[in-house]
């Protein structure tokens, strides 16, 4: 009898230590569970020599940290970074990447920056155009002067072919 009543009390305990709410570990709880970070820009193409915004959050007080170009700014302890960078000068268009450290975790945004006079890619209204008309998808090239350059090439070629027939 005294080994079914030891039974029934050790399961009994079990059962209470098993259903209980203990001490049991989080995941928000756990200092050593890596802070969940994000990256946002405020544009995500720039001209050149133009400014932006790069903001950094975290879910909980790390170290933060943002940079650019080889230009660092940082600050420790904290659950919001706000950097303002400038745009180097291109004289093409170039994408580079904008790095975010979360406490050690490392984030990246890619940033498009474009030629000064180069502001879009011709895809909306008031996009990319120029004083001759806008630019050919791709081309970078203004649309009149690589219109008016084709039709002559065209014309050229008519007027070789005629020719030879003649001949």
């Amino acid at each position: 009898m005294k080994k079914y009543a030891l039974g029934v009390v050790s399961a009994l305990v079990s059962a209470l230590v098993v259903l209980m709410p203990g001490q049991t570990a989080h995941a928000a709880d756990d200092p050593y569970q890596d802070a969940i970070c994000s990256v946002t820009l405020s544009a995500a193409r720039v001209v050149s020599g133009e400014s932006f915004t790069v903001t950094v959050t975290a879910d909980r007080p790390v170290d933060l940290s943002v940079t650019f170009e080889g230009e660092t700014q940082s600050r420790a302890n904290a659950q919001e970074l706000v950097a303002t960078f400038r745009a180097p000068n291109v004289d093409r268009p170039r994408t580079v990447q904008v790095t975010a450290s979360c406490d050690g975790n490392v984030r990246n945004a890619d940033l498009e920056i474009l030629p000064i006079g180069l502001t879009g890619n011709g895809d909306g209204p008031g996009q990319g155009d120029s004083a001759l008309g806008g630019l050919l998808p791709n081309t970078g090239g203004a649309s009149l002067w690589l219109l008016l350059l084709g039709l002559a090439l065209a014309v050229v070629g008519g007027a070789v072919a005629v020719r030879r027939r003649r001949a």
